[in-house]
């Protein structure tokens, strides 16, 4: 008898743990080395970024240029000019990347901080769970104005502590998968 997880689509029996415990290991490492050395995970998560804007830009404007008499290709040539010269900047000068992000993520914590906390107020009679969202909102609006209280110095230390948390609760969630598929093949 085959044991089947969300509605028949997977079976746990042909799944190898192998691969999912060096994944989890090397995204427990990548983010412990991301949250003791957060400049240089967020310079290179910067420079990632950057690349990929001006690849995509490039590519884009390419694209823009062959659909001459097509589409409107002037408007998508200047988005993708537009993506380009934010690329270049963000490889040529990481540090203005690094500001940017920082505000455009401390602005995004701010935005999902409001929202949950007044959805879960709002809910509060019929969302037994309420707590737990505002909880959420204000952990959200904390974390927006411990950013934007230090920024723009913050900006050289966030993204990493942001990627290295990330890589590590996805490593921990990966080696507890790799776990659950050793004990179900040991049945």
């Amino acid at each position: 008898m085959s044991t089947t997880i969300v509605s028949g689509s997977l079976n746990i029996d042909r799944l190898n743990s192998r691969p999912v415990f060096i994944c989890a290991g090397v995204l427990l490492v990548l983010g412990l080395l991301a949250i003791v050395l957060p400049q240089v995970a967020t310079l290179a998560t910067v420079l990632f970024i950057g690349w990929l804007l001006l690849i995509a830009g490039i590519g884009g404007i390419y694209v823009a240029v062959q659909g001459r008499g097509v589409f409107n290709w002037r408007s998508m040539g200047l988005l993708f000019l537009l993506t380009t010269i934010a690329g270049l900047i963000m490889v040529v000068r990481p540090d203005a990347g690094m500001r940017v992000l920082t505000a455009i993520l401390a602005a995004l914590f701010l935005l999902e901080g409001i929202v949950y906390t007044a959805v879960g107020v709002q809910f509060r009679q019929v969302f037994p769970a309420w707590k737990w969202m505002v909880a959420s909102g204000v952990i959200s609006l904390l974390l927006a104005l411990s950013i934007l209280f230090g920024w723009p110095a913050s900006s050289t230390i966030v993204i990493g502590l942001l990627v290295g948390i990330n890589f590590l609760s996805s490593g921990a969630s990966l080696l507890m998968l790799g776990y659950a598929i050793r004990a179900h093949q040991a049945l």
